[in-house]
């Protein structure tokens, strides 16, 4: 079967993570291998700056767009290519869409942001949970120290209405909407779906 490359992305506090695992624990059972990625990247240079920034408040839009950019590019070099390359299926938890969200909502010009993230792969499936943001702030209300981007109501409003263009602004790719609102069961079966379908088509 052709190694796929999925990814998950979403407003803050939605729930991508823990389905990024139950997806990989799935495909590991079907006899498929499978590495998981996440970005803004913990082994990179560039990922770890953007996470100290993130809680430092050092949060310059310029900076943080190229700081995205360049742990992309050595996530993709380093880690996706190379395992799609041997036949390994890649998960990655956030990806060039969140790059596009983010650094849009926070005043760069959205066709600046779209064309920085055009040389990147285009994932088989890319998810999109969605969910209100008012349950996805109570989801955060967990007692660990929140972010910056976490924080702003307002900012995550934003967010989601650009989440939502991403069809239109990439109509060739495979964009799957999920309703994250459903539980983490239901959720996961929605995901099932599409992936064996892709599987199907390998």
């Amino acid at each position: 079967m052709k190694p796929l490359f999925i990814v998950f992305e979403s407003a803050d506090g939605v729930g991508t993570t823990t389905q990024v695992s139950k997806l990989a624990k799935y495909l590991f059972e079907k006899k498929c291998h499978v590495v998981k990625t996440r970005e803004p990247s913990y082994i990179f240079p560039q990922g770890l700056e953007i996470r100290r920034r993130l809680f430092s408040g050092e949060l310059n839009k310029e900076d943080m767009l190229r700081l995205y950019t360049e742990d992309r590019k050595e996530n993709t070099e380093k880690v996706i290519k190379p395992a799609l390359s041997n036949n390994l299926s890649v998960i990655c938890d956030r990806y060039k869409y969140s790059t596009i969200a983010y650094q849009t909502a926070q005043g760069i010009p959205l066709e600046r942001t779209v064309e920085s993230q055009k040389q990147f792969l285009s994932p088989d499936i890319v998810f999109i949970f969605r969910l209100h943001h008012d349950i996805a702030q109570q989801r955060m209300n967990t007692g660990r120290e929140k972010d910056e981007f976490e924080k702003d109501v307002e900012f995550q409003k934003r967010l989601s209405e650009i989440f939502n263009k991403m069809p239109n602004l990439f109509p060739e790719e495979n964009i799957v909407f999920i309703d994250a609102s459903k539980t983490i069961d239901e959720v996961f079966e929605d995901i099932k779906k599409e992936v064996d379908k892709k599987m199907g088509e390998s």
